[in-house]
């Protein structure tokens, strides 16, 4: 299934008041950094802003992308912010800014993508071995 962005993440763009159906153009792939995954880039017709599929994910702009598991996991366990940090070697701002971005996901009904996520027992075996 291919993904089609459905509005321009521009705030400003003129496309976005527009009852017609959102105009882009495909423009190529990038490979993330963490983990070397193929991520299609996306340009918008009316503002020429470029942006990509990462760009709707909930894991946008996170640098270890891979830790979201871990850190969901054992936030729904009831570890605090600073133990979940501590354990998995990350700041706790970093803790903070995950759960502060789940959080309305999690309100919108939108929690059960993240559940299933976080469900992984080899993910829990290996937190839990820490």
């Amino acid at each position: 299934m291919r993904f089609e962005p459905r509005f321009c993440p521009n705030p400003d763009c003129a496309s976005r008041a527009r009852e017609d159906a959102f105009r882009f153009r495909r423009m190529g792939y990038y490979r993330r950094r963490c983990d070397g995954r193929k991520v299609q880039r996306f340009q918008c017709r009316t503002c020429r802003r470029s942006f990509s599929v990462q760009t709707f994910r909930p894991d946008y702009r996170f640098k270890l992308p891979h830790q979201d598991r871990r850190i969901f996991r054992a936030l729904v366990e009831k570890v605090g912010q600073r133990r979940t940090a501590r354990i998995f070697g990350l700041d706790r701002k970093s803790v903070a800014r995950r759960e502060h971005r789940w959080a309305p996901m999690m309100r919108a009904g939108r929690g059960s993508v993240l559940a299933t996520v976080a469900t992984d027992a080899d993910t829990l075996t290996a937190w839990r071995s820490q």
